[in-house]
């Protein structure tokens, strides 16, 4: 419990952290005068009810929300525009579905994110579990892309596609098919483009997804030599400073998946690696033993990069450890062996990654237990290693 609240406190000392740069951008004011300035661009995955900009390096910082910001955007990043629009929010939770079929329209002003522009434009707004789709053609108003789940009398989950509907009657073309546009973001996207490239207009297209930050998929290999140390302890013949020390090795594979959003700053990676342990077992200064510990441990966990420049990245990671022995014991010579079962554990890292190729990370390892299924056993192991990697 108390390596989960220290993983726990990790990811939200990361979050505080996370370091955002101004980019220029622009601003347009209640009078549509636009502005030229530097936006802290966080790449925000929900939609933001406000940011912060300045006019530049110099001066200081300014709050811009929904009241005095028609539309902001990042330079060749991302594009928001303020509506008053009418929104349906109903829960998509499986478990909180309504049975109504009808939708539930608010009035709401909001930062809908440009995804598309042209003759029709398409935006998108993310509020958790609640992601819906807008569209706008030239002077026309501004309609939600209506679809809903819910559960018929039956309790059946039924989909709402009015959508397609809007489709047909306001966004169609003879050359696309409207019936199998989904309600996702890519499935929209190539619909409204291919809407846009249809018909004659001299609307310039713009494709804003195209800016966004993208999801990547990494592997690499990670070769690690570190120190670790065991304290053994017996609740039932009060035996106490027995002790093990020495070097650990340790080989792993990483698969890292980059989250799309905050400018690519924060990824999940699983990491399974052999790891083994050979050393004497000591009272005091005298050798009782040996322990071999062997085994596989899959570290499932979350960094976060810090950028210092195109090349060279900082990076901060923690993860939950599960971990698997092989054929490893603590053999005492004058007493019953015992056979190694090791609780979960956490560890912390902090390292440096070049040209996303090669990386170098120290690593402390929380201690686990490592007779997890002994009644007065403890076997408390704790390492720190310095781990090479090397991404293809």
């Amino acid at each position: 419990m108390k390596q989960t609240i220290t993983l726990i406190l990790l990811l939200t000392c990361l979050n505080t952290i996370a370091q955002i740069k101004f980019e220029k951008g622009y601003i347009i004011n209640n009078n549509g005068k636009k502005i030229e300035c530097l936006i802290k661009n966080e790449d925000w995955l929900h939609n933001p009810s406000n940011f912060i900009y300045k006019i530049d390096n110099t001066s200081k910082e300014v709050i811009g929300n929904l009241y005095s910001i028609k539309e902001f955007g990042v330079n060749g990043y991302s594009k928001y525009n303020r509506f008053k629009v009418g929104i349906d929010k109903s829960n998509t939770n499986v478990n909180k579905l309504s049975k109504n079929r009808t939708y539930d329209f608010v009035e709401e002003t909001l930062f809908l994110k440009v995804l598309v522009e042209g003759k029709a434009n398409l935006y998108v707004y993310n509020e958790g579990n609640i992601v819906k789709y807008f569209y706008k053609k030239e002077d026309k108003p501004i309609y939600q892309l209506e679809y809903k789940e819910y559960l018929n009398s039956k309790n059946y989950l039924v989909k709402n596609k009015n959508y397609l509907t809007q489709l047909r009657l306001d966004v169609s073309c003879d050359k696309i098919n409207y019936k199998n546009v989904d309600y996702n973001k890519n499935s929209l996207v190539k619909y409204f483009l291919a809407y846009n490239n249809c018909n004659d207009s001299n609307a310039p297209i713009k494709d804003y997804t195209k800016s966004k930050s993208n999801s990547k998929t990494n592997f690499g290999v990670k070769l690690g030599i570190g120190n670790s140390s065991i304290l053994y302890e017996n609740s039932l013949y009060g035996y106490r400073n027995i002790k093990s020390s020495g070097i650990n090795l340790r080989i792993g594979f990483e698969a890292e998946y980059v989250l799309p959003f905050n400018k690519n700053k924060w990824a999940f990676f699983v990491e399974p690696t052999y790891q083994t342990y050979k050393s004497d077992i000591e009272r005091g200064n005298t050798q009782i033993g040996e322990i071999t510990y062997n085994s596989i441990e899959i570290p499932i966990g979350v960094k976060h990069y810090m950028f210092i420049n195109q090349n060279s990245k900082l990076f901060l990671d923690g993860a939950y450890v599960i971990d698997f022995p092989i054929s490893s014991s603590s053999d005492f010579n004058n007493s019953a062996n015992l056979e190694i079962d090791s609780s979960p554990s956490v560890n912390l890292g902090f390292g440096y990654s070049h040209k996303n190729k090669y990386s170098v990370e120290v690593r402390y390892y929380l201690t686990r237990d490592l007779s997890d299924n002994y009644q007065f056993w403890r076997t408390k192991y704790s390492s720190a290693s310095i781990i090479l990697g090397y991404s293809f």
